[in-house]
């Protein structure tokens, strides 16, 4: 008899002075909808912070567990530790990257979670839109959030590549290029065995496609 697939997810969400956005942010994920037995939590890895973004997320009361990890700003500090901070504190099967100025909309784990049940192993890709500061007060207070808020923010640059492929990633023989930290996920474990992001890599950018392309050796990944 087939058995239904049930995992957890772990949305890691980096965050640096960014209070207001972090919170809407975390106010989107407590409007998911999942399969039934699913499940998910939230680790939050500040950068730093001195604009009381812990304060704001020890306040608030969800359905989901939030874990908040302070990490004092220091020369050393780059984004892939933090990442590699938040992927150790997890015990979801599955890590899901999201940044704090991003939206999720209600299906946003759903989604990220029903590929990685149709095929393990696989590297989840998806787009994202800028989270303008002007909307923080429409992402608070107007029901139609979802929309409203990224209405003028920037389209994500390679939504138009993907579109003219039918949105399939595996016809690029080099389709890690197209892996952005924003909004990404992989099976925890094969994470790890990966090695996860080079912390030699300092500022945006390289460390997400470094970590996939030593992924997709590793694992039958398709985007």
């Amino acid at each position: 008899m087939w058995e239904e697939i049930r995992m957890k997810a772990s949305v890691i969400i980096l965050s640096h002075n960014q209070k207001e956005m972090m919170q809407a942010c975390l106010s989107s994920l407590s409007r998911q909808r999942l399969d039934e037995g699913d499940q998910f939590e939230v680790v939050v890895i500040d950068n730093g912070s001195i604009d009381g973004t812990g304060e704001m997320i020890s306040g608030l009361m969800y359905d989901f567990p939030i874990r908040y990890k302070y990490i004092p700003a220091t020369a050393q500090l780059s984004r892939a530790a933090a990442r590699n901070k938040g992927i150790t504190t997890t015990n979801g099967d599955v890590v899901v990257f999201l940044d704090g100025d991003q939206l999720a909309g209600p299906e946003f784990i759903y989604e990220h979670l029903r590929v990685h049940k149709l095929a393990e192993g696989k590297l989840v890709v998806g787009f994202r839109r800028y989270l303008a500061e002007e909307s923080m007060e429409m992402t608070q207070f107007n029901p139609g959030w979802e929309h409203a808020a990224v209405a003028s923010s920037e389209a994500d640059e390679r939504f138009q590549l993907m579109e003219h492929f039918s949105e399939n990633g595996s016809v690029f023989r080099t389709a890690w290029h197209l892996s952005f930290s924003c909004n990404f996920s992989a099976n925890r474990e094969a994470v790890i065995r990966s090695g996860m992001f080079d912390e030699g890599f300092r500022g945006w950018g390289w460390k997400t496609v470094n970590l996939a392309i030593v992924y997709s050796k590793m694992e039958e990944v398709s985007y």
